[in-house]
């Protein structure tokens, strides 16, 4: 996991304008972290049975928007109040 949030703080760095909502930017970074995203969800559930495994999957995905949008407003937030 990481790896995955590593990503959804490096890469708002590279494409976030500062003015557009966080959300839209999230949107945006999916596509960049599908990798370590894919990774992640995968290595977290080995060992669960596959039932288990597709509600785990099924809630992660639904709380990636959130997790880039926080990432976001993080770095937002580190970077001062210059943006």
């Amino acid at each position: 996991m990481r790896a995955y949030i590593s990503c959804l703080h490096s890469a708002p760095r590279k494409i976030d304008d500062g003015k557009s909502d966080a959300m839209s930017v999230a949107l945006a970074l999916k596509p960049l972290c599908v990798a370590e995203f894919t990774k992640s969800v995968k290595i977290q559930g080995q060992g669960m049975n596959p039932q288990a495994r597709r509600m785990f999957e099924d809630r992660v995905a639904a709380r990636q928007l959130e997790i880039g949008t926080t990432a976001v407003l993080e770095e937002r937030k580190s970077r001062g109040p210059s943006n």
